[in-house]
């Protein structure tokens, strides 16, 4: 248990760095996408990380700050079309409709926001 709590402390810490150094200018939106990809990267390759929604919920926010602090960005129709793929796995391996929901969502905004 106090396993899980230094855990969840230590992600909280690490997301609220993140936010605070978008927010900050300190990061350009390239720079997060690639820690982003970095935090996907580590949790599919992690079996004991896999399965805990809190990772992917943690995926989800890091794309979504660099979206919210950096919405011009030409990376930014990749990463709404990449989260379209983290919630279509986040239903795969949690079997929740809204996932699935959230994740042609994503689809369709690229679609109808970016259709070159």
């Amino acid at each position: 248990m106090i396993k899980k709590i230094a855990l969840f402390l230590i992600v909280l810490m690490v997301f609220s760095s993140l936010a605070a150094w978008a927010q900050s200018g300190q990061y350009t939106a390239t720079q997060l996408y690639q820690k982003a990809q970095r935090l996907q990267f580590d949790v599919k390759a992690d079996p004991a990380k896999l399965n805990q929604r809190s990772n992917w919920e943690r995926i989800i926010k890091s794309y979504k700050l660099i979206i919210d602090s950096y919405p011009n960005d030409p990376l930014v129709d990749d990463i709404i079309f990449i989260t379209g793929g983290v919630y279509k796995e986040m239903y795969q391996i949690f079997g929740n409709r809204s996932y699935l929901d959230r994740s042609i969502a994503q689809y369709r905004t690229v679609l109808r926001d970016y259709p070159s």
